[in-house]
């Protein structure tokens, strides 16, 4: 009962998109019919076929869940003239077909190896909006994708390592640092963020290496500074600089993709986002074992140094290094930074109400409404623009990652762990979704409202 209701949310949400659109007064272009004048050019038909593409490779670059992706590229197929085009979406291909009058036109493409920032995703997202409702050419929109993909990080080099400490110290907050492991935290977070830097052009066969080797560096420093005696809190130093690569929206949108009968990306997605744990955890345990340091010392001591306010201020500090480490644009900076505070309070509520277990549910619940009500400002981001830094605000992969390393390291509680786990990120999709759900149509009223103004 609990997966139906999971994929009859998904797929009603991506379907009623349009409606929500029709309300606020912006164009949906009509469906041509199969011999539309766009499939009698073949320059055109040529240009639609390279734009679906070059459109369905960014939306598998920015994880965007696979029904998601397919809906909108028939939705742009239609737009362009060729409603009966073939698409076939993989999480790591895709394959296209537009029909002709006389012949048909065929590409495929790789896709999900590029590292795409918080900007460059609310751009794909409004060409993918604007295209698929019309408003876009297939060479405007390719010559949009195309500025997006060349774009430079906007800021000095030293703003993005600063923004990658200042995540690291919010989340060490979040964990119950105390101003010693700030320091750490932050350190570990700078190198981290250099080793990203020296590392961001390497062939991606070689990026399950630079995981590995960062999480066992970064464990063997904590864990070194705390066999010298140093006051340190593992945990709150370990886990931070880390964060980027916990694969906490892979493996929800695996899930979401698993109850919406996308059997083969569910599964590569969550293989692939529980490979990336297994990595962070070999490197944590290859370090401990180094050591003869327990790998039962990464539990958290649950206790808060700077008092009750602390995680609060963490969670502002967390936001606004991501914004500034993953380039988002000004105007969706403060509507993060809100969808975050609410993402964090849903989940203190849920905590309290209902248990830990819980507690990422109800904060998915809350964020989900928020990420969709904020799309609506004139400035406000793309909900998968919101949703990504609060999948790792609500760490489900951090969860992942310590119940990993038990397992890994024998510890008694291994099974327990991981099961909550798992738990966890079915929570979070019923969480999102059921937000979906209750947001819907206020979306539309608001977005009527502001189409009045």
């Amino acid at each position: 009962m609990v997966l139906a209701a999971i994929a009859a949310g998904v797929v009603w949400w991506v379907k009623t998109r349009t409606v929500g659109r029709r309300a606020a007064g912006q164009p949906v272009e009509a469906t041509p019919p199969a011999d539309s004048p766009a499939q009698d050019s073949p320059g055109d038909r040529r240009d639609l076929l390279r734009f679906l593409t070059v459109l369905g490779e960014a939306m598998l670059d920015i994880s965007a869940p696979l029904i998601q992706v397919n809906h909108t590229l028939r939705k742009v197929a239609t737009a362009g003239g060729a409603p009966q085009a073939a698409i076939i979406t993989l999480p790591t291909a895709l394959l296209v077909s537009v029909s002709g009058v006389e012949d048909s036109a065929t590409a495929a493409v790789g896709a999900g190896e590029r590292d795409i920032d918080l900007g460059q995703m609310q751009g794909i997202t409004e060409v993918a909006d604007q295209a698929s409702d019309g408003r876009l050419t297939p060479r405007d929109g390719l010559a949009r994708l195309s500025a997006i993909a060349d774009a430079d990080y906007p800021y000095p080099a030293v703003v993005q390592i600063a923004g990658y400490a200042a995540m690291s110290i919010g989340i060490a907050l979040l964990l119950g640092a105390n101003p010693l492991d700030l320091a750490v935290a932050a350190v570990l977070g700078i190198l981290t963020a250099l080793v990203l830097r020296w590392t961001a052009r390497i062939e991606p066969v070689y990026s399950a290496m630079v995981v590995l080797a960062t999480s066992f560096i970064v464990a063997v420093i904590t864990f070194l500074l705390a066999r010298t005696g140093w006051d340190l809190n593992p945990l709150a130093v370990l886990i931070p600089p880390l964060i980027t690569f916990l694969p906490g929206a892979q493996l929800t949108n695996g899930t979401i993709d698993l109850v919406t009968k996308q059997i083969v990306s569910g599964s590569a997605r969550l293989t692939a986002g529980l490979m990336q744990l297994a990595l962070l955890a070999v490197g944590i345990t290859a370090a401990a074992s180094l050591l003869g340091v327990p790998a039962s010392l990464t539990r958290n001591a649950g206790q808060s140094f700077f008092g009750p306010l602390a995680p609060w201020a963490g969670v502002l500090i967390y936001g606004v290094g991501l914004v500034f480490y993953k380039a988002a644009r000004p105007g969706a900076r403060r509507w993060i930074l809100l969808v975050l505070v609410v993402a964090y309070a849903g989940q203190v509520v849920g905590g309290v109400l209902f248990g830990s277990a819980v507690s990422a549910m109800v904060g998915a619940f809350f964020m989900t409404p928020a990420a969709m009500i904020v799309s609506t400002r004139p400035t406000g981001p793309p909900p998968l623009v919101s949703f990504l830094p609060g999948f790792w605000l609500l760490v489900p992969g951090a969860l992942g990652l310590v119940g990993v390393t038990t397992a890994v390291g024998g510890g008694s509680t291994a099974v327990a762990t991981l099961v909550t786990t798992g738990t966890t990120l079915v929570t979070i999709s019923l969480g999102v979704l059921a937000g979906l759900a209750v947001a819907r149509p206020f979306e539309d009223r608001l977005r009527a409202r502001s189409a009045r103004r």
